[in-house]
Parts: C-alpha cells; structure tokens; sequence
C-alpha cells in the first residue's frame, strides 16, 4: 500500500493507482470529462488536473500515479482556474445551443461550466463549423458539440472492438470521423449505441424520429371509435371501430342518441387538435356503424 495526503486526509490506496483512483477511496471527488475506467484514461481533457506539493506545475489526476508521502490539493484558487480556463476553452468552440440541446440539464459539460461559473464568451475567435451526420436511422453525430474527449473512440475500438471513428486531421481541424470522412452510414457501424452512452456532451445522441400519438375513444350507436391522431401535425393517422360489446368503462363516452356519428368523430378529432380531418393522409367514411377505408 501506498500512503499519502489528499486535501490533508491520509489516504492508502494500492500501489500502481492514480491520483484519482486514490481520491476516489477517500471520498474526495475530482471531476473529468474524458475519463473511462480501463477504457480511456488518456489526460486529454486537463480537468482533473491537482496540485501536488513539490510539482512543477498541475498534473492530471486521472494518469498521474501515487507516491510514497505525496501531498495532493484538489481544490486550490490554482486548481479551480485552470479547469475554469479549460472549460472556457472548450466552450469557446462549441455550439451554443444549451436551452434546446437534447442533453440540456444532463451534460456533463454544461453540469461543470455552471459549477465552475464559466463565461461561455470569454474566448471569441474561429469555430469549428461541421454539419450533422444524420445518415443513419439510429444516432446523429454532430461534432459542433464534440469536445474531443475521444471516449466514443476508446469504447467503439476497445469494447465493442470495431473502431469505425477514429479522430481526423490535427491541431484545430481535428474532429472524430470515419475514415475519408465518409458518413457514418457508409461505414461498418453495427448500431450498438456504446458511443452515445458514453458521450459527455449532445455530439452523439439516438434519432427521436418516432411519432408522439393521441388516442381518443367514444362509443357511438354500439360502434366503438378508436382514432389515433399525430400530436406534432395534426393529421389523422387512423380510424378503427368494432362492436363496443360491454365496454363498461366511464373513461369512454358514450355519444348514442346525442349527435351523429360522424359529428362525434369530428368533435373528438378537434378535442384532440385536429381541425381539418378531411386534410389528412386517411381517407375515410362513416357507413352502417363501419369506418370504410
């Protein structure tokens, strides 16, 4: 065992550990945005960086090994400026989207940069500028929002042992591709959906394409209605009916005696915002109790 101080707590932790593997037995939490237990640990991102007594400068906890007697200090003024710089940094190229991001309140990016106070507009100068990749029918990658924290790399080459993105180019023009650049449905992508799992940021995220749908049911003459309308157009999707038999439910209503079948089926399709059923892509109409399609 090795024996040491963080934030002036003794600590013992294995030989061979890490700063932050050694943080973590103590309870002593240490914030990273690129790092994933033996899948990658690479120090790409500089906000787990530490203070250590005797270093020359900051090191990345998530690499930097324990030593016999090591004073460690996770949350000094010089601690916390650094990765609030890193953090403006990152920002500086990223896109600006946060309030309607899909991983507003739940990335791990915005979760810091509110922590730590962040301008978002201290660094102004060139950005990256990509479209999104939304070629296939599962996920979008878009590397506006990517901070090159290459987890989505590690876990498609290490984990799932396919390696179809890989980062592309250097210096400032790097960004995560497939190879060419070609689009993500052009290359050997088996849809597992690992690297959005383990991405920190909305750069990856699952395609939401599904329809939203509003059911409205009523009973009408002993024909049950039950019409299933798109909630974002609008638009009828369906009108299905059979015999109502013992419906037996007051969640149902019952409309016998009260209008016309086909007035009942329009005033439910307004309750449910439909305006103008006839406009839709069904075509339908109110015979014998039977919806004719």
């Amino acid at each position: 065992m090795v024996h040491l101080k963080i934030n002036n707590i003794p600590v013992e932790a294995p030989e061979g550990s890490t700063i932050l593997e050694a943080a973590k037995l103590a309870g002593i939490n240490i914030p990273t945005l690129c790092y994933l237990k033996d899948i990658n640990e690479i120090g790409a991102c500089r906000i787990c960086v530490v203070e250590v007594k005797g270093a020359r400068s900051l090191v990345a906890a998530c690499v930097y090994p324990v030593n016999e007697g090591m004073e460690v200090f996770t949350n000094t003024e010089k601690v916390r400026r650094s990765r609030k710089t890193t953090l403006e940094l990152l920002l500086s190229n990223h896109k600006r989207e946060c309030l309607s991001c899909i991983r507003s309140t739940n990335c791990e990016l915005q979760k810091l940069a509110n922590e730590y106070g962040c301008d978002e507009h201290r660094f102004e100068g060139a950005h990256t500028e990509s479209e999104p990749d939304t070629s296939t029918s599962y996920l979008v990658r878009d590397n506006e929002k990517c901070i090159l924290c290459r987890r989505c790399v590690a876990v498609c080459k290490s984990i799932q042992q396919v390696g179809v993105i890989a980062p592309v180019r250097r210096g400032f023009n790097t960004h995560i591709a497939c190879a060419f650049d070609e689009d993500l449905a052009d290359a050997p992508c088996v849809a597992c959906g690992q690297c959005v799992a383990v991405c920190p940021t909305g750069a990856l995220h699952e395609r939401e394409d599904g329809k939203t749908v509003y059911e409205v049911k009523f009973v009408k003459d002993g024909v049950l209605f039950d019409v299933k309308i798109d909630a974002a157009t609008g638009s009828l999707i369906s009108v299905d009916t059979e015999n109502a038999g013992n419906v037996g439910s007051s969640a149902i209503p019952d409309v016998s005696g009260t209008i016309g079948a086909e007035a009942a089926l329009n005033a439910a399709l307004a309750h449910a915002g439909v305006t103008d059923p006839y406009n839709s892509d069904v075509d339908y109409e109110y015979e014998g109790g039977k919806a004719i399609f």
